[in-house]
């Protein structure tokens, strides 16, 4: 029986990716037509093709290309908050959160003696500038003129959130479980390369320690992880968001417990780290780690991610799954 399968991504340099990953859809079914196309495109498929069942399976949440059938599967932002209780109401620990505001008081059993001041708008969040770590009596008593008048706390306090602080460690980690439609596509730990100040520290030098995006600038710090308990945990979260297409599950380990706590999921769509221009440091640090020149690190990084899970095959297989599950 013959069937489409559309692939929508985020642009050129994801052509590659995309060739390879339905060459490997057809090596498994060649009665699935693969066709695949950046989401800014304005394009239309011969009206010949629309004859047979169609799935759809979009890395973004809107497209030019104009769909005649079939399912739409397609990634979409989901807010901060909003996670918290989608995670909150199946099980998954997640460390507490509420909406900030200035004076607010925090219980001190659900929210501990440190807390985590974050953006909700996730524009705000991808260079870990606008992340604070504070006491919590500290944020409790903070004022709006404390903070640079540049400062999105300052210039728009309600649309920030507060987060319990999770410990990880005198240098502080995180792991992401990168998934498509639950399949495991890679897993790598991000671990500071230098030691936190110690939490006995003064406000002033809590309130400068960097506890977001540990990559930038660092040496090194990214190296692919395969814990069970961690990728467990990103997999649950996957079988909940069952139509998002991509989903990238950030996992934190309490270092005095040894609890893992799922801290948030980014279900945008552009966590495609083989290609994207965004993860180009990442793919050489990953080839570094591997003994790579500068030169080839890049390609070198890249292929480790392939092979961690083998990345392509299990995208198409899982593919290949959903067409013949929903293609109408």
């Amino acid at each position: 029986m013959k069937r489409n399968l559309i692939l929508i991504h985020r642009g050129p340099e994801y052509e590659r990716d995309f060739d390879e990953i339905a060459a490997r859809v057809n090596a498994i079914d060649r009665g699935i037509t693969v066709y695949h196309l950046p989401y800014k495109l304005k394009a239309e498929l011969p009206d010949s093709a629309w004859q047979y069942p169609t799935l759809t399976v979009a890395l973004t949440s809107s497209f030019r290309l104009p769909v005649k059938r079939g399912p739409i599967l397609r990634n979409a932002p989901i807010g901060k908050l909003e996670q918290q209780e989608i995670f909150r109401r199946n099980g998954i620990a997640t460390p507490p959160a509420l909406a900030f505001r200035f004076g607010m008081k925090l219980d001190p059993i659900l929210f501990g003696e440190f807390v985590i001041l974050k953006p909700m708008d996730l524009r705000l969040t991808s260079t870990g500038e606008n992340i604070q770590l504070m006491r919590r009596r500290r944020a409790e008593t903070c004022r709006p003129d404390e903070f640079a008048s540049t400062h999105p706390l300052r210039r728009a306090p309600e649309s920030y959130m507060v987060q319990r602080f999770i410990d990880t460690g005198e240098h502080i980690s995180y792991n992401r479980v990168q998934t498509f439609f639950g399949a495991l596509l890679f897993c790598n730990e991000a671990v500071a390369a230098e030691p936190r100040p110690p939490l006995t520290s003064e406000d002033g030098v809590i309130e400068k320690i960097q506890v977001a995006n540990l990559g930038i600038e660092r040496k090194h710090p990214y190296r692919l992880h395969a814990d069970p308990d961690v990728i467990a945990m990103g997999q649950k979260v996957h079988a909940i968001l069952t139509d998002v297409p991509l989903l990238g599950v950030d996992v934190i380990r309490e270092a005095k417990t040894g609890k893992h706590y799922v801290l948030e999921c980014n279900a945008g769509g552009n966590g495609w780290h083989f290609s994207a221009g965004s993860s180009v440091d990442f793919r050489q640090q990953l080839g570094l780690q591997a003994g790579s020149d500068e030169a080839n690190a890049e390609a070198v990084g890249r292929q480790r991610l392939l092979d961690q899970f083998g990345a392509f095959d299990r995208a198409a297989e899982t593919l290949v799954r959903k067409v013949h599950l929903l293609a109408a």
